[in-house]
């Protein structure tokens, strides 16, 4: 028997009320898991919780916005500078609980997670749960990758106060953070539409075209011909899909999405690292076909926004999106799965190759060119032995 948080350093989670319903723990020494969180129970939901919110009440009734972080320490390096109405995700993806709780006591909230690219576009998803709850929404990133915690202490709480009266609306912050797209007209119209797909959440009639206006004013675009784009865009996302064949049942089949598919995508989606791993050991690889793959090259190719206007396949945007909504894996779990889904990926990929030689070595043997049969039948062998050397999964 051994303490689950042996080695760390505790934080109370407390409800709303300000009972303690679990604990979080920050790794004091060497662990790939720096953090870990007690297991959900009737009491504690993760989805349903915001660190420091039982703490931050008294400030959120005399201010009308909530600072967004993501960490323990860049609330309470918060807390510590006098800046009190803050609330932490603690790691977790941001969920449309949590921003209802959020609209409970303010109607606006500034989203301040880490600078570094995995919490830039951990910002970038949480606007859109925000928008869809009918918050106000700003957002900035810290310079040189900080988080909060070091950037106070760097630079100072009033250095900090200054960002937050600077920071960005959702929309001009998701347009800088789509720099590079920006700089072609297919870019813009592809951020452009991702930001219409935010505002199909906004129910508020009189907010809704303000926002179309600074859409245009962020791209550069005319108002009127935003305005015309965002009208079809929601005439186009409104209009009925044809209905799937259905099976002999007499009713469409959606194949469940495996617990493997969706931590696999989501230590992609929250860890450089692991995607940089991937992309290393994938980049002779052909993938085979399959949404899963689809999903995987578009992740190789860029992680930030746009991705699901990039795939084709419905089932792999179905597959993005649970992931997207899930938690950061523990750092062991992610990596044990993504070495396993690697080998997994060659070993497809290079049983495609085989078939694929396999059809000429049968073309050839129909048509008597037997010499060049045996040349392909060692290629066969050695792919063979490729994939007999590759690890069991």
């Amino acid at each position: 028997l051994y303490d689950f948080f042996r080695n760390r350093l505790i934080f109370p989670i407390k409800d709303i009320p300000g009972n303690t319903v679990a604990f979080g723990g920050r790794d004091l020494g060497d662990s790939p898991a720096k953090y870990i969180n007690s297991p959900e129970t009737a009491v504690y939901k993760k989805s349903r919780i915001l660190y420091g919110l039982h703490e931050a009440r008294d400030a959120l009734r005399r201010e009308p916005t909530v600072i967004l972080v993501e960490g323990y320490f860049d609330l309470l390096r918060c807390f510590d500078a006098g800046i009190e109405n803050v609330v932490a995700t603690c790691g977790t993806a941001l969920t449309s609980e949590q921003a209802a709780l959020i609209r409970r006591y303010v109607p606006e909230v500034t989203i301040v997670y880490d600078g570094d690219p995995a919490g830039v576009r951990a910002a970038l998803r949480g606007i859109g749960v925000l928008v869809g709850a009918g918050l106000t929404v700003r957002a900035l990133a810290l310079p040189d990758n900080q988080d909060p915690d070091d950037f106070i202490r760097a630079q100072g709480a009033d250095a900090f106060r200054d960002l937050l009266r600077h920071a960005a609306d959702f929309i001009a912050f998701y347009v800088r953070m789509s720099t590079e797209r920006t700089k072609t007209i297919e870019g813009r119209t592809e951020v452009a539409q991702e930001l219409f797909a935010l505002l199909m959440d906004i129910q508020d009639e009189i907010r809704r075209p303000e926002y179309v206006k600074r859409i245009a004013h962020e791209l550069g675009l005319t108002e009127w011909a935003c305005e015309r784009a965002f009208n079809d865009f929601c005439r186009e996302a409104r209009r009925p899909t044809p209905a799937p064949p259905p099976t002999s049942g007499g009713t469409a089949e959606v194949k469940p999405i495996s617990m493997d598919d969706r931590v696999f995508i989501a230590a992609l989606l929250n860890s450089q690292a692991m995607l940089e791993r991937v992309r290393e050991a994938l980049a002779d690889i052909a993938l085979p076909p399959g949404p899963m793959a689809e999903l995987v090259g578009v992740l190789l190719q860029s992680a930030g926004p746009g991705i699901i206007q990039a795939l084709e396949s419905d089932e792999a945007r179905r597959i993005y999106a649970a992931a997207a909504s899930d938690d950061a894996p523990p750092a062991e779990t992610a990596q044990e799965l993504v070495e396993r889904r690697i080998v997994a990926l060659k070993k497809e990929s290079l049983k495609m190759q085989m078939k694929r030689i396999q059809q000429q070595i049968d073309e050839l043997q129909r048509r008597r060119e037997t010499d060049k049969a045996k040349d392909l039948n060692h290629e066969v062998f050695k792919i063979k032995k490729e994939i007999e050397s590759l690890p069991v999964t």
